[in-house]
């Protein structure tokens, strides 16, 4: 996508800023942690911060050996204006997946929105730790640049791995919904915060985010689609006929996946 050169430095400099700002006060986290705690624990930041392409996490270990990590959205590469109804979505699909299906995702232990934080670092969440290996740690050849699978790797390890993502993707899939959007509280739905629509706000100055609710006919869509937006670039609605459900109220689609 053609951006405007203007916004990326300046979203270039806001990147740089937040970034200088966790720097002066990444030492009062653990102090400002210890709040949310239910006894009050005091804790300490291990391990190297670990950073994608929108957040920043660190790891917090309490005096009782509890571990969590905290996730901030980088102030420049998320854009500050949908910066808390995306981490308030983030929050509320979490909630749904483990109430709703047996996916291993993280228990939220806190969260709040921008106002919420004394550090000035915008909006985060706290969850629970959960150790883990890549995949491509697993299965891939350790050589740089290449995503070869080991050949050591059998055809029962890949069913287990196949099974296993088929199984949450079935889990998500049977997650239905009235209409389009994102979930940023149990009884509101608003619009999607797709990829696509996010970075031609933040690169292109364009916010076509538009209103908050989308006037549309009752849809249901898959989790993916409505539970994890920033990973798609599109909003992707089925046609076809075998996606088609047909449902007393009128007719229904799904996400094609």
């Amino acid at each position: 996508m053609d951006g405007d050169h203007s916004l990326e430095m300046a979203e270039d400099w806001r990147v740089r800023h937040w970034l200088y700002l966790l720097q002066q006060r990444e030492e009062r986290i653990p102090e400002w942690a210890a709040q949310f705690h239910p006894q009050k624990l005091s804790c300490s930041l291990q391990e190297d911060p670990r950073c994608g392409s929108f957040n920043f996490c660190r790891k917090l270990v309490f005096t009782s050996g509890e571990a969590w990590m905290i996730r901030f959205p980088i102030d420049g590469r998320t854009s500050t204006a949908y910066a808390d109804e995306k981490v308030a979505s983030e929050v509320a699909t979490l909630k749904l997946i483990r109430e709703q299906t047996d996916i291993p995702v993280p228990e939220v232990k806190a969260w709040g929105l921008g106002c919420d934080n004394p550090l000035g670092l915008g909006p985060f969440i706290m969850y629970e730790f959960v150790p883990g290996l890549k995949l491509s740690d697993v299965l891939a050849v350790s050589e740089p640049g290449t995503n070869l699978l080991r050949e050591d790797v059998g055809d029962d390890e890949l069913r287990a791995v196949y099974r296993q993502f088929a199984r949450f993707l079935l889990q998500l899939f049977r997650l239905d919904f009235p209409r389009i959007g994102s979930l940023p509280t149990e009884s509101t739905f608003l619009r999607p915060l797709t990829l696509k629509a996010h970075e031609i706000v933040r690169l292109g100055g364009v916010d076509i985010f538009g209103i908050s609710r989308f006037c549309l006919p009752p849809v249901v869509l898959g989790p993916l689609q409505l539970l994890l937006p920033r990973y798609l670039g599109t909003d992707v609605i089925s046609s076809r006929p075998a996606k088609r459900r047909l449902l007393n109220d009128g007719r229904l689609f799904s996400l094609r996946c």
